[in-house]
């Protein structure tokens, strides 16, 4: 994906993730904190500001298409914890989006829809379940924590 004009593409994430593992009521929940690329433009040379309209429109395009890869490595990786096993394992997403929950790069963190909580199917079962991230914030009250971290690649 390219993320500036110089054709470069991203193949790591610019603020690493980190993974930690703490167990609750004796069962594991994987919480992996992400920080993904802000809304603010670099330019080249450390500008500021655009020299013109294309300019800031190219790097707005380049600085979305950053966090929108960076949210989809983030998301490869919770998917690879949930193991298609949504039902038994929890896998918490947390950290500095850095965009709204309707925004494409928090869609891709969220996984299939449907049974977000807040909605009528939350409680229900169905085949996308396996593939689910969530916990409510309860449960993550009293912990031990095992710390680790990843490289996620977000080709």
């Amino acid at each position: 994906m390219q993320v500036d004009d110089d054709g470069a593409g991203l193949t790591v994430l610019n603020r690493p993730a980190l993974q930690v593992r703490v167990t609750v009521g004796g069962r594991p929940i994987d919480l992996v904190n992400c920080h993904l690329k802000s809304k603010l433009l670099s330019f080249p040379g450390g500008r500021f500001s655009p020299r013109d309209e294309g300019e800031r429109a190219r790097f707005g395009v380049y600085a979305l298409n950053r966090r929108a890869a960076e949210s989809a490595a983030v998301r490869e990786r919770a998917t690879q914890l949930l193991d298609g096993q949504g039902q038994q394992r929890a896998v918490v997403v947390l950290g500095d989006l850095n965009d709204e929950a309707a925004a494409a790069s928090t869609q891709l963190l969220l996984g299939p829809p449907g049974s977000e909580i807040g909605t009528g199917g939350f409680d229900r079962p169905d085949t996308g379940d396996g593939q689910r991230c969530g916990i409510s914030r309860r449960a993550c009250r009293r912990s031990s924590a095992t710390p680790g971290s990843f490289a996620a690649n977000a080709n």
